[in-house]
Protein backbone atom coordinates (compact mmCIF):
# COMPACT_ATOMS: atom_id res chain seq x y z
CA UNK A 1 0.00 0.00 0.00
CA UNK A 2 1.31 3.42 -0.92
CA UNK A 3 2.64 5.29 2.06
CA UNK A 4 0.19 7.96 3.10
CA UNK A 5 1.52 11.50 3.11
CA UNK A 6 -0.01 14.91 3.51
CA UNK A 7 1.95 17.65 1.81
CA UNK A 8 0.16 20.44 3.59
CA UNK A 9 -0.39 18.97 7.03
CA UNK A 10 2.80 18.12 8.86
CA UNK A 11 2.13 15.52 11.54
CA UNK A 12 4.97 16.92 13.59
CA UNK A 13 3.00 20.12 14.17
CA UNK A 14 -0.19 18.46 15.32
CA UNK A 15 0.52 17.94 19.01
CA UNK A 16 2.68 19.80 21.48
CA UNK A 17 4.29 16.96 23.39
CA UNK A 18 5.78 19.26 25.98
CA UNK A 19 2.36 20.42 27.21
CA UNK A 20 0.42 17.47 25.82
CA UNK A 21 -1.95 19.94 24.16
CA UNK A 22 -3.04 20.27 20.57
CA UNK A 23 -1.31 23.13 18.80
CA UNK A 24 -2.71 25.29 16.00
CA UNK A 25 -4.55 23.23 13.40
CA UNK A 26 -2.14 22.41 10.55
CA UNK A 27 -1.48 25.21 8.09
CA UNK A 28 -2.99 27.95 10.26
CA UNK A 29 -2.12 30.93 12.42
CA UNK A 30 -4.12 31.94 15.47
CA UNK A 31 -6.28 35.03 14.98
CA UNK A 32 -8.67 34.84 17.96
CA UNK A 33 -9.71 32.54 20.77
CA UNK A 34 -10.45 29.21 19.12
CA UNK A 35 -10.24 30.69 15.64
CA UNK A 36 -7.39 29.97 13.26
CA UNK A 37 -6.77 31.28 9.76
CA UNK A 38 -4.85 29.56 6.98
CA UNK A 39 -1.42 31.07 6.65
CA UNK A 40 -1.88 31.13 2.88
CA UNK A 41 -4.42 30.53 0.13
CA UNK A 42 -5.06 26.93 -0.90
CA UNK A 43 -2.42 25.98 -3.45
CA UNK A 44 -2.41 23.83 -6.55
CA UNK A 45 -0.32 21.17 -4.82
CA UNK A 46 -2.84 20.96 -1.96
CA UNK A 47 -5.62 20.44 -4.50
CA UNK A 48 -3.62 17.76 -6.32
CA UNK A 49 -3.20 15.98 -3.01
CA UNK A 50 -6.94 16.18 -2.43
CA UNK A 51 -7.75 14.82 -5.88
CA UNK A 52 -5.24 11.99 -5.56
CA UNK A 53 -6.82 10.93 -2.29
CA UNK A 54 -10.28 10.90 -3.91
CA UNK A 55 -9.00 8.91 -6.89
CA UNK A 56 -7.27 6.34 -4.68
CA UNK A 57 -10.29 6.03 -2.40
CA UNK A 58 -13.16 6.06 -4.88
CA UNK A 59 -11.62 5.52 -8.33
CA UNK A 60 -10.93 7.84 -11.24
CA UNK A 61 -14.43 7.40 -12.67
CA UNK A 62 -16.17 8.05 -9.38
CA UNK A 63 -18.52 10.99 -8.89
CA UNK A 64 -16.37 12.17 -5.99
CA UNK A 65 -13.22 12.39 -8.08
CA UNK A 66 -14.91 13.83 -11.16
CA UNK A 67 -16.63 16.49 -9.06
CA UNK A 68 -13.25 17.78 -7.88
CA UNK A 69 -12.02 18.77 -11.36
CA UNK A 70 -11.29 22.49 -11.59
CA UNK A 71 -12.49 24.63 -14.48
CA UNK A 72 -9.37 25.29 -16.57
CA UNK A 73 -11.41 27.25 -19.11
CA UNK A 74 -11.42 30.24 -16.75
CA UNK A 75 -8.13 31.18 -18.42
CA UNK A 76 -10.03 31.60 -21.68
CA UNK A 77 -12.02 34.53 -20.34
CA UNK A 78 -11.92 37.18 -23.06
CA UNK A 79 -10.57 39.77 -20.62
CA UNK A 80 -7.75 37.59 -19.28
CA UNK A 81 -7.10 35.16 -22.10
CA UNK A 82 -4.02 33.03 -21.49
CA UNK A 83 -4.13 29.74 -23.36
CA UNK A 84 -0.94 28.16 -21.90
CA UNK A 85 -2.46 28.33 -18.41
CA UNK A 86 -5.42 26.26 -19.55
CA UNK A 87 -3.05 23.33 -19.90
CA UNK A 88 -0.31 24.08 -17.39
CA UNK A 89 -1.53 26.23 -14.49
CA UNK A 90 -3.14 23.44 -12.46
CA UNK A 91 -0.75 20.64 -13.39
CA UNK A 92 2.77 21.85 -14.14
CA UNK A 93 5.21 21.62 -11.19
CA UNK A 94 6.27 25.22 -11.79
CA UNK A 95 2.84 26.33 -10.51
CA UNK A 96 2.48 23.91 -7.63
CA UNK A 97 2.73 26.65 -5.01
CA UNK A 98 0.36 29.02 -6.80
CA UNK A 99 -3.23 29.43 -5.57
CA UNK A 100 -5.93 27.32 -7.12
CA UNK A 101 -8.45 29.13 -9.31
CA UNK A 102 -11.34 27.86 -11.40
CA UNK A 103 -12.90 26.47 -8.23
CA UNK A 104 -16.61 26.59 -7.40
CA UNK A 105 -18.14 27.40 -4.04
CA UNK A 106 -19.39 23.81 -3.71
CA UNK A 107 -15.91 22.44 -4.41
CA UNK A 108 -14.39 24.71 -1.78
CA UNK A 109 -16.92 23.56 0.82
CA UNK A 110 -16.24 19.90 -0.06
CA UNK A 111 -12.50 20.48 0.31
CA UNK A 112 -13.00 21.99 3.77
CA UNK A 113 -14.91 18.90 4.89
CA UNK A 114 -12.30 16.54 3.43
CA UNK A 115 -9.52 18.48 5.12
CA UNK A 116 -11.35 18.33 8.46
CA UNK A 117 -11.69 14.57 8.12
CA UNK A 118 -8.04 14.04 7.24
CA UNK A 119 -6.69 16.23 10.03
CA UNK A 120 -8.98 14.61 12.61
CA UNK A 121 -7.75 11.25 11.33
CA UNK A 122 -4.16 12.35 11.86
CA UNK A 123 -4.94 13.50 15.39
CA UNK A 124 -6.48 10.08 16.03
CA UNK A 125 -3.46 8.20 14.66
CA UNK A 126 -1.08 10.33 16.64
CA UNK A 127 -3.03 10.03 19.88
CA UNK A 128 -3.32 6.25 19.67
CA UNK A 129 0.13 5.70 18.12
CA UNK A 130 -1.32 4.01 15.07
CA UNK A 131 -0.06 3.76 11.50
CA UNK A 132 -2.15 4.85 8.56
CA UNK A 133 -3.76 2.15 6.40
CA UNK A 134 -5.89 3.23 3.46
CA UNK A 135 -8.31 0.33 3.95
CA UNK A 136 -8.95 1.05 7.62
CA UNK A 137 -12.22 2.51 8.82
CA UNK A 138 -11.20 4.58 11.80
CA UNK A 139 -13.74 5.79 14.32
CA UNK A 140 -12.39 9.29 14.61
CA UNK A 141 -13.24 11.90 17.20
CA UNK A 142 -14.13 15.28 15.70
CA UNK A 143 -11.61 17.69 17.20
CA UNK A 144 -11.17 20.38 14.59
CA UNK A 145 -13.33 21.76 11.80
CA UNK A 146 -12.13 23.63 8.72
CA UNK A 147 -14.58 25.87 6.85
CA UNK A 148 -14.81 29.04 4.80
CA UNK A 149 -14.70 32.24 6.83
CA UNK A 150 -17.80 34.40 6.89
CA UNK A 151 -17.73 38.01 5.69
CA UNK A 152 -17.48 39.52 9.16
CA UNK A 153 -14.60 37.24 10.08
CA UNK A 154 -12.71 37.96 6.86
CA UNK A 155 -13.12 41.71 7.27
CA UNK A 156 -11.78 41.44 10.81
CA UNK A 157 -8.74 39.52 9.57
CA UNK A 158 -8.18 42.15 6.88
CA UNK A 159 -8.04 44.90 9.50
CA UNK A 160 -4.76 43.48 10.79
CA UNK A 161 -1.87 45.53 9.44
CA UNK A 162 1.75 44.74 8.66
CA UNK A 163 4.24 45.28 11.45
CA UNK A 164 6.19 48.55 11.52
CA UNK A 165 9.43 46.93 10.41
CA UNK A 166 7.80 45.58 7.24
CA UNK A 167 6.12 48.89 6.44
CA UNK A 168 9.34 50.87 6.91
CA UNK A 169 11.28 48.41 4.78
CA UNK A 170 8.66 48.53 2.04
CA UNK A 171 8.54 52.33 2.05
CA UNK A 172 12.31 52.70 2.05
CA UNK A 173 12.95 50.26 -0.77
CA UNK A 174 9.64 50.87 -2.58
CA UNK A 175 8.62 47.25 -2.28
CA UNK A 176 5.14 46.27 -3.40
CA UNK A 177 3.08 44.76 -0.60
CA UNK A 178 0.40 43.09 -2.71
CA UNK A 179 -0.07 41.35 -6.05
CA UNK A 180 -2.52 43.66 -7.81
CA UNK A 181 -3.26 45.27 -11.18
CA UNK A 182 -0.70 47.95 -11.96
CA UNK A 183 -0.98 50.63 -14.63
CA UNK A 184 2.14 51.83 -16.41
CA UNK A 185 1.41 55.55 -16.59
CA UNK A 186 4.70 56.30 -18.36
CA UNK A 187 3.86 54.07 -21.30
CA UNK A 188 0.09 54.46 -21.01
CA UNK A 189 -0.39 50.72 -20.74
CA UNK A 190 -1.70 48.18 -18.27
CA UNK A 191 0.38 45.49 -16.64
CA UNK A 192 -1.65 42.45 -15.69
CA UNK A 193 0.47 39.78 -14.13
CA UNK A 194 -0.85 36.47 -12.93
CA UNK A 195 -1.05 35.00 -9.49
CA UNK A 196 2.02 34.64 -7.30
CA UNK A 197 3.00 31.75 -5.00
CA UNK A 198 0.79 31.59 -1.93
CA UNK A 199 3.77 32.33 0.32
CA UNK A 200 5.01 35.55 -1.22
CA UNK A 201 5.16 39.26 -0.47
CA UNK A 202 4.85 39.86 3.29
CA UNK A 203 2.87 38.33 6.16
CA UNK A 204 0.65 40.54 8.31
CA UNK A 205 0.95 40.70 12.08
CA UNK A 206 -0.99 37.44 12.39
CA UNK A 207 1.41 35.71 10.01
CA UNK A 208 -1.05 35.43 7.09
CA UNK A 209 0.02 36.04 3.49
CA UNK A 210 -1.89 37.64 0.61
CA UNK A 211 -5.20 38.45 2.24
CA UNK A 212 -5.27 41.29 -0.26
CA UNK A 213 -4.48 40.77 -3.92
CA UNK A 214 -3.21 37.61 -5.63
CA UNK A 215 -6.63 35.91 -5.70
CA UNK A 216 -9.89 37.10 -4.24
CA UNK A 217 -11.03 34.72 -1.51
CA UNK A 218 -14.42 33.07 -1.18
CA UNK A 219 -16.32 33.56 2.02
CA UNK A 220 -19.08 31.43 3.48
CA UNK A 221 -21.78 33.63 1.97
CA UNK A 222 -22.13 31.99 -1.44
CA UNK A 223 -21.28 34.14 -4.45
CA UNK A 224 -19.07 36.62 -2.57
CA UNK A 225 -15.29 36.89 -2.50
CA UNK A 226 -13.11 39.39 -0.67
CA UNK A 227 -9.73 41.06 -0.86
CA UNK A 228 -9.27 41.71 -4.55
CA UNK A 229 -6.82 39.96 -6.83
CA UNK A 230 -4.15 40.37 -9.48
CA UNK A 231 -6.77 41.87 -11.82
CA UNK A 232 -7.90 44.54 -9.33
CA UNK A 233 -6.35 47.96 -8.75
CA UNK A 234 -4.86 48.95 -5.42
CA UNK A 235 -7.93 51.09 -4.74
CA UNK A 236 -10.13 48.04 -5.24
CA UNK A 237 -8.31 46.07 -2.55
CA UNK A 238 -10.87 47.37 -0.11
CA UNK A 239 -11.82 45.07 2.78
CA UNK A 240 -15.43 46.27 2.62
CA UNK A 241 -15.78 45.57 -1.10
CA UNK A 242 -17.71 42.45 -2.09
CA UNK A 243 -16.59 40.76 -5.30
CA UNK A 244 -19.65 39.02 -6.69
CA UNK A 245 -19.29 35.84 -8.75
CA UNK A 246 -21.61 33.14 -10.03
CA UNK A 247 -19.16 30.83 -11.79
CA UNK A 248 -15.51 29.85 -11.22
CA UNK A 249 -13.02 32.58 -12.16
CA UNK A 250 -9.31 32.80 -12.89
CA UNK A 251 -8.93 35.35 -10.09
CA UNK A 252 -10.91 33.66 -7.28
CA UNK A 253 -9.61 31.06 -4.85
CA UNK A 254 -10.03 30.53 -1.12
CA UNK A 255 -8.45 29.83 2.23
CA UNK A 256 -9.94 28.13 5.28
CA UNK A 257 -10.46 28.99 8.88
CA UNK A 258 -10.40 26.33 11.56
CA UNK A 259 -11.80 25.97 15.05
CA UNK A 260 -11.67 23.28 17.70
CA UNK A 261 -15.05 21.71 18.27
CA UNK A 262 -13.99 19.84 21.42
Amino acid sequence: MRKFTLLLFSVTTLISTAQNKISNPPGTVKVADNLFLDKAEISNVAWVEYRNWLKNKYGENSKEYLASALDTNVWRDKLFYNEPYVKYYHSHPAYKDYPIVGVSYEQAVAYCKWRSDRVNELYHLKKHKLKYHADSNYVVEQIVKYRLPNKAEWEKFAAVDFDEKTKKKANKKQYVLYNYFKQDTLNNSNSVDITAPVISYYPDKNGAYNLFGNVAEMVNEKGIAKGGSFIHTLEELNPQKDIVYDTPKCFIGFRCVAEFVK
